[in-house]
Parts: structure tokens; sequence; C-alpha cells
């Protein structure tokens, strides 16, 4: 029986731990000109590898949840307790 009948085993992709800046760039929906000022400046969360940067995901998504929370409370203003 050929081995093309049967069916394929297929490994899940890898767990990305990380982004490229392309890919962190797209994900936060910047250009990746304002990835590099934001990295340069050391205002979005990276890790760098000898020359190569990398955006770790776990990360991004606290910083990304993190800056919609002052955002949201910004917009709505400070509530004053009752």
């Amino acid at each position: 029986m050929s081995n093309s009948l049967l069916p394929h085993k297929t490994e899940p992709a890898p767990l990305r731990v990380a982004l490229r800046p392309r890919e962190a760039a797209a994900a936060i929906g910047v250009s990746e000109r304002t990835l590099f000022t934001w990295t340069k400046n050391g205002d979005v969360p990276h890790i760098r590898i000898g020359k190569t940067v990398r955006y770790p995901v776990d990360e991004i998504r606290r910083w990304m949840a993190e800056k919609a929370t002052k955002s949201t409370l910004k917009e709505g203003g400070e509530h004053e307790p009752r």
C-alpha cells in the first residue's frame, strides 16, 4: 500500500515568542519607521539579539493593553469617588 493514501501527520507550527520588526509593526498597526522610532526611544518593549531586534509577543500584548487602558482613562476622564 502506498504511503500517499495515508493521512499526513503535520506538526503544529512552533509557538512564536517574538516578532520581527515588520511583523510587530503590522500587529500594532503602525509603520516600520514609527516602530523603529519607538524602539530607539525605548517606548516599546523589545530585545536585541546581536544586531537583530525582536519584539516579545507577551510583552507587546501587555504594553498594548496598558496603552489602551491609559487612553480610555484620558478620553473618559478619571471619575471622582462618590
